[in-house]
């Protein structure tokens, strides 16, 4: 399957959903879609990676914030990792049970990749190359990404549940951009 499939598969499942959520908007339903708080793990392009906090409210809509930060040093160099992401959803579907929940998402995130990379003793073991000292400045590579799609939460144990996110994202950086459907993932502890 190409790029090309892909693309028009994920286009096509949003605007279902879309249209699902509209139309299922007018309608009046005696389920609490929302007042739940949760905090857990969060991975993905538009969802963000690290520590994750989790809104669900009582109008439909939720949100979901991850964010963590690495570094480290050693005798070469200096590193930094760093994400953050947040996405809003929109409950599309939710069983009676509330074991399960069907929604839309718009999400975003940027990670930030970094070191300085100062390579003492290059010389010693390369000694047939031309050494140039380090000039100690921090080089970054940072990736922004944006995209929207599906959703959905499985409570898997009493509190607990896991999220599987499919949207359609795009992702730039100084190199150019791409589009593809890269899945989220998320295990959340709700508090209430």
């Amino acid at each position: 399957m190409n790029h090309n499939h892909i693309l028009k598969s994920c286009i096509f499942i949003f605007s279902c959903a879309v249209l699902i959520a509209a139309e299922d908007a007018t309608v009046s339903e005696p389920t609490s879609y929302g007042g739940k708080i949760g905090i857990g793990f969060s991975a993905g392009p538009t969802s963000g990676m690290g520590f994750a906090f989790r809104k669900h409210f009582e109008n439909r809509l939720g949100m979901n914030i991850a964010a963590i930060v690495l570094g480290g040093k050693d005798e070469y160099s200096t590193w930094v990792w760093a994400n953050l992401g947040g996405q809003v959803m929109y409950t599309i579907h939710q069983n009676q049970k509330k074991v399960f929940r069907l929604y839309s998402l718009l999400g975003a995130s940027m990670l930030i990749q970094g070191d300085n990379n100062n390579y003492y003793g290059y010389e010693y073991y390369y000694p047939d190359t031309t050494y140039h000292a380090p000039d100690n400045s921090f080089k970054y590579d940072n990736i922004y990404t944006i995209g929207a799609g599906l959703g959905m939460e499985f409570v898997i144990a009493q509190r607990i549940s896991i999220s599987l996110d499919v949207p359609l994202s795009v992702s730039m950086r100084k190199a150019g951009f791409n589009i593809w459907p890269i899945p989220n993932v998320a295990l959340v502890y709700y508090l209430k």
